[in-house]
């Protein structure tokens, strides 16, 4: 058995790791907060030792651990992050950076799709896609998780993956919005299938491929985290729409980067456009409700 170890004692760290504990599988932890878990006493010390290393961290986090752990890490260790954001100062996604800061032997997988950890903490079942270049390491992860309520299918696509991730926050944040300006399950669903349209042309515009959004890295991450009460990025549009409260967090971070990334394209995506309104210039939330019948 490989040793696995988790940086990040999070929920979704947590629920990875007590998902593999119950299968009996001995899993290590650190956290940068000692009083969040009993394991390693150096983040150093974690990772020298691991042949499977789980990234139980935000995006805004992973340039600062992959520059500590780079040096550290073993050859050829699996590296598995959940991470679904953009570095605000380079523009740059999770596994962009981890393309620039892991040595090359190193596998970088990213996993992503409803995987709401409060959910599978409490042994229901979680779906995601896994994209990392060789099959052979998506087939041991896919052992090691096999038995355990996380099915993950493979992907050789990390970028497309990474941005069904990513743009799926952004429009859970639109749905919340939705939410927040009352009783209008109506506009979700139709907001639901406008939203899937923008995110596949999002997808072409950068290069990618628009059939990932087809799968759990897209769609079936919108639906669940745009219609959970446990959905953080949900919480903050409906937040947002109903006390003009602002709350941080990897949607956030990506939605304020993608009109730079995107410039002249980004107005043409109109959903799109009328979150960045309400969420960055203080736009009334009905914005986003208006922008369905201009579809």
């Amino acid at each position: 058995m490989p040793t696995i170890n988790i940086i990040g004692a999070g929920r979704i760290g947590s629920a990875i790791g007590g998902m593999l504990k119950a299968k009996g599988i001995e899993v290590g932890m650190w956290d940068k907060n000692p009083t969040k878990c009993v394991g390693y006493s150096s983040c150093d010390e974690c990772v020298k030792n691991a042949d499977i290393l789980f990234l139980g961290i935000p995006c805004t986090a992973t340039r600062e651990i992959l520059k500590e752990i780079a040096p550290v890490l073993k050859k050829e260790t699996i590296v598995v992050s959940f991470a679904k954001g953009i570095e605000e100062d380079t523009l740059k996604t999770t596994n962009q950076i981890a393309e620039e800061l892991l040595p090359k032997t190193a596998q970088f997988t990213l996993i992503q799709g409803p995987m709401l950890a409060e959910e599978m903490e409490r042994g229901f079942i979680g779906g995601g896609v896994c994209a990392t270049k060789e099959q052979k390491t998506f087939e041991t992860l896919a052992e090691l998780f096999k038995g355990t309520p996380l099915l993950l299918r493979y992907s050789p696509d990390i970028k497309s993956v990474g941005w069904g991730g990513i743009l799926k926050n952004i429009y859970a944040i639109g749905a919340g919005i939705l939410d927040g300006t009352g009783d209008r399950g109506n506009a979700k669903g139709i907001f639901i299938v406008h939203a899937i349209k923008e995110m596949k042309a999002i997808i072409r515009a950068l290069g990618g491929d628009e059939s990932i959004i087809e799968t759990e890295a897209g769609l079936g991450d919108l639906i669940a985290t745009g219609f959970s009460v446990h959905s953080r990025h949900r919480r903050i549009g409906e937040m947002m729409a109903k006390e003009k409260i602002k709350e941080e967090g990897d949607g956030m971070s990506a939605l304020r980067a993608l009109p730079k990334i995107l410039k002249d394209q980004f107005s043409a995506f109109l959903l799109l456009s009328a979150i960045y309104e309400v969420m960055e210039k203080g736009g009334e939330s009905e914005g986003v409700y208006r922008a369905l019948s201009h579809l």
